[in-house]
């Protein structure tokens, strides 16, 4: 079904490590979305082309601002350095079943590679205090983890969130045998898709059911 275009505007950009970060405003409706969603952006500004790129939500569902992270990986993602404050954009979602409130269990694992983080981030913000969730977020060196710090502030908040960096430069790897020792009922994998697959084979191969594997299909932007 097609979903209702809202208006937001560009409210602030910020770059470092190769993703940009921007926080969007709502011009009067905000949207309504669950911890785990994405939508489609569509930026009006001379300095980006005007088609709709998919990205996930990183800010909290019960924010009115949205918040996406783009990573510099092809033409469209580096243009979008040269957004600004005040540039208008359509917001045109949500999509996807992502989340953690998808899922009865509230044993969780959730595997985040890279920029992959980006859903992880609104779920962890919503969060509640029933749950039992391990984040691993994995990245190729300390200074891509750019969300540590937030991630670290809500593990602090929130009992219910164990967040581990893994660092490949430090010889660390996420292994399907260190993430069943959490006894999750659940694993939600956001990740580039050797990963995703690599890590599904090995749960598959450790006797974790099928169903209790969970991934986003659409393309990380």
């Amino acid at each position: 079904s097609i979903k209702r275009k809202l208006d937001f505007v560009v409210y602030s950009v910020w770059h470092g490590e190769g993703i940009t970060i921007i926080w969007l405003k709502p011009i009067q409706k905000a949207l309504a979305f669950y911890a785990g969603q994405f939508a489609f952006f569509q930026f009006s500004s001379a300095a980006v082309d005007t088609e709709s790129h998919p990205f996930s939500i990183s800010s909290g569902s019960d924010n009115n601002y949205i918040r996406i992270a783009a990573k510099a990986s092809g033409d469209y993602t580096s243009v979008i350095n040269n957004l600004k404050a005040g540039d208008s954009v359509q917001v045109e979602g949500p999509y996807g079943h992502f989340s953690f409130t998808k899922i009865r269990s509230t044993k969780q694992v959730w595997v985040a590679g890279g920029i992959g983080v980006t859903p992880f981030l609104s779920m962890a913000q919503s969060l509640p205090s029933d749950y039992q969730v391990t984040l691993y977020y994995c990245v190729r060196n300390a200074s891509q983890a750019i969300f540590k710090e937030e991630l670290e502030k809500v593990m602090a908040e929130k009992p219910s969130l164990k967040v581990i960096i893994v660092c490949d430069d430090q010889n660390q790897r996420i292994t399907a045998e260190e993430m069943v020792t959490n006894s999750a009922e659940d694993y939600l994998l956001c990740a580039p898709p050797a990963m995703m697959h690599s890590l599904e084979k090995q749960l598959r191969t450790l006797g974790v059911p099928k169903h209790t594997i969970h991934y986003e299909d659409f393309a990380l932007t």
